[in-house]
């Protein structure tokens, strides 16, 4: 494919900023995890550090969790910057007159958020190795106190810190991909990014929902200890790629180490990290394959309907009609704090209820024009 300058250039525009803004960011990441080396250093010297776990790895948790606020942030801006003139009317007859199809707007969009993406986590990998490598000489003292030295120094290696801080960025590539293919289903950027946000996190209210309403009716037909349930909590931890770095377990269990659990893993130290980093790949290639497909046959620049397609006017009618039942049902059980006094029957009632309310609300938004 032919790459048009002028279109590069003009992408270039917005996302100069924004490769600042997550330069920023993971600049202020690298002086974090600095930070809390730097705490742990002065609980090592008054004797209060437990030496049963990796300093290294405790610091890129809380490290994964601070970033991963402005990323999101980041990532909602950068969509909205990309698409802001292009799902203008005006530009948009304006952007067919030129020789540019819809593909090469695609990939150029898509290329430059990754970019922008990908050279701030390079930043903030090369700055926590530089940051660990510096503080190595006292880690090592710390952990020479203990009786699984061996274990603890392996989970704190480059490539272990660095395969997190993979999984991070791989996180934000997938949210990044699946809100850029919604933005070529609906033509109202900031209802495609509102929407695109609570799909992306939809699976976990759907499964945490469904838990409170039917939980008791579960426990009574199914043992607590039974296949299924014990499959469900499993499940649970990988349906939201979003929480993947703020619910990574970390594997430091003395029991587990005595028994050689991860005596000779060199990388996987987190559990099921390697399965959350398969997913998280997954989910991107589908998204930019559907999006890829979509923007040759989406309209966003000139069309006025709110939802482009049929077929996705039937998934959000369906979609809007489920959570509006299940969130009308939950919200008496969670925040009225009246769960569990509910009868099973007058639960259903509401759930219908919400499902009339938003199949009603879902139908009259399709119907909303696109000024």
């Amino acid at each position: 494919m032919k790459i048009n300058k002028a279109l590069v250039k003009h992408e270039t525009r917005n996302m100069k900023w924004m490769l600042l803004y997550f330069i920023l960011v993971a600049i202020g990441g690298v002086m974090f995890f600095n930070t809390v080396l730097n705490g742990q250093y002065a609980s090592f010297l008054s004797g209060m550090l437990i030496n049963s776990e990796s300093v290294i790895l405790s610091a890129v948790n809380q490290l994964a969790n601070m970033i991963a606020l402005p990323i999101g942030l980041g990532i909602l801006l950068m969509i909205f910057l990309q698409f802001k003139d292009s799902k203008s009317v005006e530009v948009g007859n304006f952007l067919k007159a030129l020789p540019i199809s819809n593909r090469e707007y695609f990939v150029t969009k898509l290329i430059g958020g990754i970019v922008a993406l990908t050279i701030p986590t390079l930043i903030l990998i090369i700055g926590v190795i530089f940051i660990r490598n510096g503080n190595m000489n006292w880690i090592n003292d710390v952990n020479s106190a203990s009786i699984v030295v061996d274990f603890i120094v392996k989970s704190g290696s480059i490539i272990n810190i660095t395969t997190i801080l993979i999984l991070c960025y791989l996180v934000s590539i997938s949210t990044y991909t699946f809100l850029f293919m919604i933005q070529y289903i609906i033509t109202n950027i900031t209802s495609g990014l509102v929407i695109g946000s609570l799909v992306w996190l939809s699976p976990l209210f759907l499964i945490g929902s469904i838990g409170v309403i039917y939980g008791r009716v579960i426990e009574k037909i199914i043992p607590s200890d039974g296949v299924l349930i014990k499959t469900a909590e499993k499940a649970y931890e990988y349906i939201q790629p979003w929480f993947y770095p703020s619910s990574m377990k970390y594997q430091d269990g003395l029991g587990e180490m005595y028994q050689g659990v991860g005596m000779n893993i060199q990388f996987v130290y987190y559990e099921g990290l390697i399965l959350k980093i398969g997913i998280t790949l997954l989910i991107s290639i589908l998204s930019i394959t559907v999006g890829y497909v979509l923007s040759k046959k989406s309209k966003v620049e000139d069309s006025d309907e709110f939802i482009i397609f049929k077929w996705a006017r039937v998934v959000f009618v369906i979609g809007v009609t489920v959570c509006s039942a299940l969130l009308l049902t939950v919200i008496p059980q969670i925040f009225i704090g009246v769960y569990g006094s509910i009868s099973f029957i007058v639960l259903q009632i509401i759930m219908l209820v919400g499902a009339i309310l938003g199949f009603v609300v879902s139908k009259r938004l399709i119907r909303v024009r696109n000024k």
